[in-house]
């Protein structure tokens, strides 16, 4: 539907996540310190990603099976 992937990697240290439509790119490193993990930020880009995944709707594949987002996308 949109045409976008995005690609989001999470470590202890870092979050790095890359959105794409085919022709042009974006990534976006955030480095978390090192005196610990910041877990706001992690929380943060967990919620972006269950968004951007529910907003996609059914056709898109992450809800290939559309038993699984029913009860999710309205």
């Amino acid at each position: 539907p949109l045409g976008v992937h995005v690609r989001a990697d999470v470590n202890l240290t870092d979050i790095e996540a890359t959105c794409t439509d085919g022709r042009n790119r974006i990534t976006e490193v955030v480095d978390l310190p090192t005196t610990g993990v910041n877990t706001e930020r992690i929380w943060l880009l967990e919620h972006f990603a269950d968004w951007f995944s529910v907003n996609l709707g059914k056709g898109s594949m992450y809800h290939v099976d559309s038993r699984l987002s029913d009860g999710v996308v309205k």
